[in-house]
């Protein structure tokens, strides 16, 4: 994942989270899933994005793909509440130009294609003289 509960707590008070997220008033294991399913929404959306530019997931994260995740994740939480307030569209506007601004080449991610790929191995075998 891209982000985690903590960066949306960075972001929202944990009664916030804990209001769009829970029906108790704590962060259960059900809130936890609702978050975790919201982050991950999130992180296949930033993935369709970046894929034809990096190889995803990326690894390690950037901080600014944390940022984005996080952002969306709760954009995606506001959205499961049906609140579309202001700050929401505000939100979701600076999350989208973001996305279009890393997909277009405007805006880059300081890494390297190959950073963000897992190890692999080539291995080819020598030519046979036969």
């Amino acid at each position: 994942m891209y982000s985690i509960v903590n960066d949306l707590i960075e972001r929202l008070s944990e009664s916030e989270l804990i209001d769009l997220a829970s029906e108790t008033e704590n962060l259960d294991a059900g809130a936890l899933a609702i978050i975790n399913t919201c982050i991950a929404d999130a992180d296949v959306e930033i993935d369709s994005f970046l894929a034809p530019l990096y190889p995803t997931p990326l690894n390690p994260v950037p901080p600014l793909i944390t940022k984005i995740s996080a952002e969306l994740a709760i954009v995606n939480l506001y959205k499961k509440r049906n609140i579309f307030s202001e700050n929401v569209t505000d939100r979701y506007k600076w999350v989208s130009d973001m996305l279009k601004s890393l997909a277009s080449g405007v805006t880059s991610l300081d890494i390297t294609p190959d950073e963000s790929a897992d190890d692999i191995v080539l291995y080819s075998e020598p030519k046979r003289g036969w």
